[in-house]
């Protein structure tokens, strides 16, 4: 880890409680062109590669006083965010059979048993693939938030129009899973629709360009 944090500082995301200043969690991992997780990133951080297009993640922690309150999801979104800018592709890392589910909700995938022996474990090896556009990558992170889809990508496009939060997460909580629940429409293609009226539509019956 000291090693890592001398090599390779960019590649860590750290939280800091804003109250008291004390390290709330943090992120860390090593840029690659590699498609698999191998063991050898744990202990070298020479195999940082810094125009790689994955980052293999090695540790997501958070203080006991800090967990259950979203914050390791909160640490990974604005890593991938930040990561996003540089140009990555994915995130690779593995996790113990129990967190499976804790990073599916994340956004990672379950890309099976991995090669990885570490500690004598058997781990899971997940991805998350990056989105390319950052509102693409905005609806992504709010849909894991639990609001629905039509609800993610018209919110996802919040700074480009002058209606606040709440009345634009209720303006389009009526298309999630399609028009009245009926799955017909998708509630994505509803929300896209929506975000393109706001910027693009008229306001004039006289005018339908």
């Amino acid at each position: 880890m000291t090693e890592r944090i001398q090599k390779v500082p960019e590649l860590f995301f750290v939280a800091v409680d804003k109250e008291t200043g004390k390290l709330a969690g943090f992120l860390n991992g090593i840029a690659t062109n590699e498609e698999k997780f191998r063991d050898e990133f744990f202990t070298d951080a020479d195999l940082n590669e810094p125009t790689g297009k994955h980052v293999m993640l090695l540790g997501l922690d958070v203080l006991p006083e800090y967990r259950g309150q979203g914050l390791a999801r909160e640490i990974v979104s604005q890593y991938v965010e930040r990561e996003r800018q540089k140009g990555r592709e994915k995130l690779i890392l593995t996790c113990l059979p129990k967190l499976v589910e804790m990073y599916i909700k994340m956004g990672f995938q379950d890309d099976g048993i991995s090669g990885s022996t570490w500690g004598n474990e058997e781990w899971h090896e997940m991805s998350y693939i990056i989105p390319q556009s950052k509102y693409a990558s905005k609806a992504k992170a709010l849909f894991r938030e639990g609001y629905n889809c039509a609800q993610a990508v018209f919110l996802a496009f919040e700074d480009l129009y002058p209606i606040d939060r709440a009345t634009a997460l209720k303006l389009s909580s009526s298309f999630g899973g399609g028009m009245g629940r009926l799955r017909e429409v998708c509630g994505a293609v509803s929300g896209m629709f929506m975000v393109a009226g706001v910027l693009y539509g008229y306001d004039s019956p006289v005018d339908h360009d």
